[in-house]
């Protein structure tokens, strides 16, 4: 993201040193999901709690109104099809 590196903590040279940089083509790829505030460490807490901003960004799934297949020959959706989707939104 454009801007992002001048608002995030530094690296320490240790880090630095400890890190490598490296470009490939993604074909698929799994996301590691948890809730709560961000785990920072006491150091990290101290060092950039008022100059870094941390916190979450909430994401929300949604449903929306059924969409037939391509090849559907039922005229209307199923009733849990339509119940599903107004308890969703």
């Amino acid at each position: 993201m454009p801007g992002r590196w001048e608002q995030c903590r530094q690296p320490t040279d240790a880090e630095l040193v400890t890190t490598g940089f490296l470009r490939m083509r993604v074909e698929s790829g799994s996301a590691k999901v948890r809730s709560g505030p961000p785990n920072d460490t006491a150091a990290d807490i101290k060092s950039h709690s008022t100059d870094v901003w941390t916190g979450v960004v909430p994401l929300q799934l949604s449903s929306s109104a059924p969409i037939a297949s391509p090849y559907n020959a039922v005229k209307q959706p199923p009733e849990h099809t339509e119940t599903l989707a107004r308890v969703q939104r």
